[in-house]
C-alpha cells in the first residue's frame, strides 16, 4: 500500500506529551481526537507515505514504549484511496515490520487446517503423478499451504527470531513429511498407470528447476512484503516442493533408488533455493530488527544462514550441472535420430523416439507406423546417417505398429 493510516491512543495524561511529539517530527496530515479513544483516552491519526511508518513508530516506540495496553495501543491501517491522488507505489514499497511479522506469524501456524491441506494437496499431487497428468499435479499446488512456514523460517533466520525460525522448520518437515508418507501408501496401492513421465522428469533435475525455485522464492517474499495476495506464487512455491516429496514416496513404494536420489537431489536444492532467495528478497526490502541485541544476533543467524544456503546449494549444483548436460545432450541426440527418419518417409510416420543411452554407446527406441516393416537395406542407410551424425555407430531398437489403410 502506497499510504499507512496510523491511530495512536494514549491515556488523557500523555495527550499534551503526544501533541508535542508530533509537532516536533513535523508531520503532516495529522488529526487530534480528544476522547477519540473513550473517556479516558485520546487519540491521534496520522496519514502517512507507508515508507515512512516505521520511523514513525520507532519514535513512538522510544518515547511512549506502549509495551502494555495501559501504555496506549498503536494501530496501522491500509489506505486505499484518497481524493487527490497523494502517493504512488515505489518500488521498495513495502509493509511495516509490524505488519510483515504478524502475517508471516499467521502464515506459521501449524494446526488442523495447515495439516489437512498439506495432506489433500499430497494425495491430489500423488494421483496426478501416478496418472501421469500435469493439470492434476498443478491443480493440486493451488491448495498446498507450504508458503507460510518457507517465508516464516527465512524470516526467521534474518531477525534471529527463533520461534517462528522453529514454527516455520516444523511446518515445513510436516508438511514434506505428510507428502512422502501418503505417496507412499498411495503407490503401494495405485501402480502408475502408464510411463508416468510426471514422475521420471522429477528424477532428472536440472539446474532449471533450481532457477524456478529461486523466482518461486523471490515471487512469495515480493508478495507478503508488498502485501499482495501471495495465492499464486504461493502455487510456484508447493511445485517446487510437494511433487518432488510425492516422488520420494512412489520411489520408496517401488524400491527404485534412482527415484528416491533424484527427488531428493530436487528437493533439497528447492528447500534451500527458496530460502536463499527469500531472505536474500528481505534484504533488498530493507526489512531490519530493531534494539543492538536482536540486530547482533540477527547478525550471527543471517550469518550461517546465508553461508550453509549458498555452500549446499554449490555442492548440489555438481549433480544439478551434470543432469542438466545429459539433458541437453539427450535432447539433441533425439532431434539427430528425428531428423534422421525424417529423411526416410519410407520407413512410415514416426510414433515415438526414447534416448535410452548417451554415455557410452549412443541407444535408441524407435515406435513406428508403418504398413509393413523397413527393409534391411532402409535399415543400413538409416544407420549409416546416424553414425556420420553422430560420430558412432548406435544401437537402434525399431518397433513397428502395423497401419492399414482401409
Amino acid at each position: 500500500m502506497a499510504l499507512r493510516q496510523i491511530q495512536v491512543t494514549v491515556p488523557k495524561d500523555k495527550d499534551a506529551e503526544i501533541f508535542e511529539w508530533a509537532k516536533d517530527l513535523q508531520l503532516a496530515n495529522i488529526i487530534f481526537f480528544k476522547g477519540g479513544g473513550g473517556e479516558e483516552s485520546d487519540s491521534l491519526f496520522i496519514t502517512t507515505r507507508s515508507g515512512s511508518t516505521e520511523p514513525i513508530l520507532e519514535s513512538l516506540k522510544k518515547r511512549f514504549g506502549f509495551k502494555r495496553p495501559e501504555d496506549g495501543i498503536v494501530t496501522i491501517l491500509p489506505v486505499e484511496a484518497t481524493i487527490p491522488v497523494v502517493a504512488e507505489r515505489e518500488l521498495l514499497d513495502r509493509v511495516t515490520v509490524e505488519e510483515l511479522e504478524e502475517q508471516v506469524r499467521r502464515g506459521a501456524r501449524l494446526d488442523i487446517n495447515y495439516l489437512l491441506l498439506a495432506a489433500l494437496s499430497a494425495i491430489v499431487a500423488t494421483m496426478g503423478l501416478l496418472g501421469n497428468s500435469t493439470a492434476v499435479v498443478i491443480g493440486a499446488m493451488i491448495i498446498a499451504p507450504f508458503l507460510g512456514p518457507v517465508i516464516a523460517t527465512s524470516y526467521g533466520i534474518l531477525t534471529a527470531d527463533l520461534s517462528l525460525l522453529r514454527r516455520g522448520v516444523q511446518g515445513e518437515i510436516a508438511g514434506i513429511g505428510a507428502a512422502i508418507a501418503l505417496a507412499f501408501l498411495m503407490a503401494s496401492l495405485i501402480p502408475p498407470l502408464g510411463a508416468a513421465e510426471e514422475i521420471v522428469q522429477r528424477a532428472h533435475p536440472t539446474v532449471l528447476d533450481l532457477v524456478v525455485a529461486f523466482c518461486s522464492g523471490v515471487a512469495g517474499t515480493l508478495s507478503m512484503t508488498a502485501g499482495l495476495s501471495a495465492i499464486a506464487v504461493g502455487v510456484m512455491i508447493a511445485v517446487s516442493l510437494v511433487p518432488p516429496a510425492a516422488v520420494i514416496g512412489v520411489g520408496i513404494a517401488s524400491a527404485d533408488w534412482s527415484l528416491i536420489r533424484g527427488a531428493g537431489l530436487l528437493l533439497i536444492s528447492n528447500i534451500f533455493a527458496i530460502h536463499l532467495a527469500a531472505t536474500l528478497t528481505f534484504m533488498i526490502k530493507k526489512v531490519r530488527v530493531t534494539g543492538w541485541r536482536r540486530q547482533r544476533a540477527a547478525k550471527m543467524t543471517l550469518r550461517w544462514g546465508m553461508i550453509t544456503s549458498v555452500a549446499t546449494i554449490l555442492i548440489l549444483s555438481i549433480p544439478l550441472v551434470q543432469t542438466t548436460w545429459l539433458s541437453i545432450q539427450r535432447r539433441g541426440n533425439e532431434r539427430i535420430v528425428r531428423q534422421v527418419l525424417t529423411r526416410h518417409p519410407e520407413l512410415g510416420e514416426i510414433r515415438r523416439v526414447s534416448v535410452i543411452a548417451i554415455s557410452g554407446r549412443p541407444r535408441f527406441a524407435v515406435e513406428l507406423y508403418a504398413q509393413e516393416p523397413p527393409s534391411p537395406e532402409i535399415l543400413r542407410l538409416v544407420k549409416d546417417d546416424l553414425r556420420q551424425r553422430l560420430g558412432e555407430a548406435p544401437d537402434l531398437t525399431l518397433t513397428v505398429v502395423s497401419a492399414r489403410v482401409l
